[in-house]
């Protein structure tokens, strides 16, 4: 079988993974129904008052969280959308991420590493032409 899950590959669709069930927790969270404390919690780490939550934070964080969910799923099982959704997921997480850190608060930054280095693997393969390799 023809893939491109290369040992790099999977370490960055792992941190994906995680990275989209910490953006669906924290969601989830924001919402109240982990409990009011874990709700506090995660209103505590941002530190600029917001008025509005939903729309700032926890809808987005949703998305970005479910369609990461969706591409990293299609790149573990070698589907010919996965390398295109999830470029698409991580320049639109770097999008909110930047624009977070700029309205928001400066360590949204740290949430564009894992798209940011999923980019430039993805580019640095296409770029060789050996995105197609058998890794055995």
């Amino acid at each position: 079988m023809r893939t491109y899950l290369t040992r790099w590959m999977s370490v960055l669709i792992l941190l994906s993974c995680v990275q989209a069930a910490l953006r669906i927790f924290f969601a989830v969270g924001l919402t109240g129904s982990l409990g009011a404390e874990t709700q506090q919690q995660i209103m505590n780490m941002v530190d600029s008052p917001l008025e509005d939550w939903t729309a700032t934070i926890t809808l987005p964080f949703f998305v970005l969280g479910v369609s990461g969910a969706v591409a990293a799923g299609g790149l573990l099982l070698n589907r010919g959308w996965g390398v295109y959704g999830t470029a698409a997921v991580s320049l639109a997480t770097i999008a909110y991420d930047l624009w977070a850190a700029l309205a928001i608060q400066p360590s949204a930054l740290f949430g564009m590493v894992v798209p940011m280095a999923f980019l430039i693997y993805a580019v640095g393969i296409w770029g060789r032409g050996n995105h197609r390799t058998v890794v055995s």
